[in-house]
């Protein structure tokens, strides 16, 4: 190819087009955190949401309790008991959810958790009409017609011979765990024997790398091809560890893909497609077995070949077991959805805020009151929970900070008629005191300094925060000009 030529142009612009192609691969592989962080915003306001309306629940439930020792609690012809009681009635609505069982309550809020989702199975999802197709009815009868019988009888010699596996402390593991669960004869193909047998049990094309009785070396083969072939190290060490790198890519699409397609079908998400026909697997690395930092039961899966390499020699020599005993049906038939657990958000039900148990909920009308809410108040009833189990209302209470409750809590709690007789009655409720003007104990404000933003008078303070160069001031009155030691004209804040 000349360059210049119109073949050298059009090779060149497909150039470009691959990179620029592999640039927009990359910029999709990288994570969006802003629709992460709106994600979590996003549960955060459903959250908040939640546990308000759990809260709220809980106060109507607690309400009668409240009538029951004292009758007058919540009449609206006595407004400063109404607004007391109600605010210490979601206090104790919002304790009791902190502290109590979910059995005591059975309420639920949005959370995260496990949760369980149903999986539709291969049947389901392949299937048109009555046109049904069953990848695992296929492989059911692949291995009934071509599986080694193993009886529960064998010796782990007998079945190591029979399935031609490699005579090592791994492969005899995995041939016990096999003879463990056995209780009537069973039909058995390693992996890469069932990918040889040339049906295509998806819709996958068939690889002629499975042709064979030993699957190691033929890994083995596609990993010296490639020793073979990559640049020289002394010549072209950049080039040699590109060719490196990419040859994970270049060995899943000669081996790997293959090994994938048929695994995906013995998840735990086809478990009532297995059952229906009598499948199951057991595979060469048990994860009950510790095999050290990234190894697995044939090797370490560190570095651009071994990965690859040692993952698929574990893979292909994994069992796949056909029991006819334990097979409901032989037919071609759509199996029902597997229901799988996984972790994800939605309702959960509403437990305790200690011992790290599930969902619960947050603080909204227990602590900040002395900064966020009323003064003083003197509810006539109140609630506790003796040993976190169950609650006790009674009247001996004590006055207390507590939250103010807003007007659309109230009307859901005591109905509209009687929060409206409450509002417009003229009662104002005691408002408490701010940090900046409680006074100490002399009597005075704790700093009478206009200066001091945080303990001055309200609207000092609002002048102070209006005007920035006060908080240059102190600095300002401090500063010696030049050698002259004169001040400036300039005011502080256009130095």
């Amino acid at each position: 190819m000349e360059q210049g030529s119109d073949e050298y142009a059009r090779a060149n612009l497909r150039l470009h087009e691959i990179e620029a192609e592999i640039d927009d691969i990359h910029a999709l592989a990288q994570p969006d955190f802003l629709n992460q962080f709106e994600h979590l915003a996003n549960h955060s306001e459903i959250k908040d949401e939640s546990d308000l309306n759990a809260i709220l629940a809980m106060a109507q439930k607690m309400k009668p309790e409240y009538e029951k020792a004292d009758s007058d609690a919540f009449n609206p012809e006595f407004p400063d008991k109404f607004i007391a009681n109600t605010s210490r009635l979601f206090k104790d609505a919002n304790l009791a959810l902190l502290r109590l069982p979910h059995e005591t309550h059975g309420l639920q809020t949005h959370g995260y958790g496990e949760i369980m989702r149903e999986q539709k199975s291969a049947s389901e999802l392949l299937s048109q009409g009555e046109d049904v197709v069953s990848p695992h009815h296929t492989i059911a009868s692949v291995l009934g017609a071509a599986g080694k019988e193993i009886l529960p009888t064998h010796s782990p010699e007998k079945v190591r011979s029979l399935l031609n596996l490699p005579n090592d402390d791994a492969h005899n593991h995995m041939i016990t765990r096999l003879l463990e669960g056995m209780d009537a004869p069973v039909k058995v193909l390693r992996h890469g024997d069932l990918l040889g047998s040339g049906v295509s049990f998806a819709g996958e094309e068939a690889n002629d790398m499975f042709t064979t009785d030993d699957h190691h070396e033929a890994i083995e083969s596609i990993l010296r091809e490639h020793i073979r072939t990559r640049p020289s190290a002394k010549e072209d060490p950049t080039g040699r560890m590109k060719a490196d790198r990419k040859f994970a890519g270049v060995f899943r699409d000669k081996y790997g893909k293959s090994l994938t397609q048929l695994e995906t079908l013995f998840r735990p998400n086809q478990q009532n497609q297995l059952n229906l026909h009598g499948l199951s697997r057991v595979q060469l690395t048990d994860r009950e077995r510790d095999y050290g930092k990234k190894m697995n039961a044939i090797g370490s899966l560190k570095g651009h070949m071994n990965q690859p390499i040692n993952h698929a020699k574990s893979k292909v020599h994994d069992l796949y077991v056909f029991d006819p005993t334990k097979a409901q049906t032989m037919e071609k038939v759509v199996a029902p959805p597997t229901k799988v657990r996984e972790a994800n958000f939605g309702m959960f039900p509403i437990h305790p805020a200690v011992g790290g148990r599930s969902v619960s909920v947050q603080d909204m009308f227990v602590s900040g009151t002395m900064d966020s809410g009323y003064a003083q108040l003197h509810p006539s009833v109140g609630a506790e929970f003796p040993g976190n189990k169950t609650i006790m209302v009674g009247t001996n209470t004590e006055p207390e900070y507590l939250h103010s409750i807003p007007e659309e809590l109230m009307t859901a709690v005591h109905g509209q008629d009687a929060v409206q007789q409450v509002l417009s009655s003229g009662y104002q409720v005691p408002v408490a005191t701010t940090n900046m003007n409680r006074p100490d104990i002399t009597g005075l404000p704790p700093n009478i300094d206009a200066m001091n933003i945080s303990t001055s008078d309200p609207s000092e303070t609002l002048m102070v925060l209006m005007n920035p160069d006060a908080l240059l001031k102190e600095e300002y009155n401090n500063y010696v000009y030049d050698l002259l030691e004169q001040r400036p004209d300039a005011t502080p804040m256009s130095f």
